[in-house]
């Protein structure tokens, strides 16, 4: 399932909810494992593990059924370094790319993000 311009992070978004309720109910014969969210670049994994919490506490039957067990953090190896010891704000630092009229690869890539 996806999410199409969704919000999973603020406390009153309940599409992840339902996306996973829908993923869940679908396959009512087969219990799954795992399921894997991936956030996109604004997105804060602790958000929606108070999120899913409250879903608990509210009761929410996709959140009585599964746990939000781990968070893990993707980045792109080949510019991981150079951004970590970068001590511009990710604000300046988009900035600059976007400004670079040369540099169509990371421009496109701030586009998709």
């Amino acid at each position: 399932a996806e999410l199409q311009n969704g919000c999973v992070c603020c406390s009153s978004a309940d599409d992840l909810f339902s996306a996973v309720q829908n993923i869940v109910m679908r396959s009512k014969e087969y219990v799954f494992e795992h399921i894997v969210v991936e956030l996109s670049g604004v997105g804060e994994p602790e958000a929606v593990k108070k999120n899913w919490a409250i879903g608990l506490e509210c009761t929410m039957p996709v959140a009585l059924r599964t746990e939000v067990k781990r968070v893990i953090t993707v980045v792109d190896a080949s510019t991981f370094g150079q951004d970590w010891l970068d001590t511009r704000q990710a604000q300046e630092r988009n900035e600059q790319v976007q400004g670079d009229r040369h540099d169509e690869k990371n421009k496109a890539r701030l586009e998709n993000v």
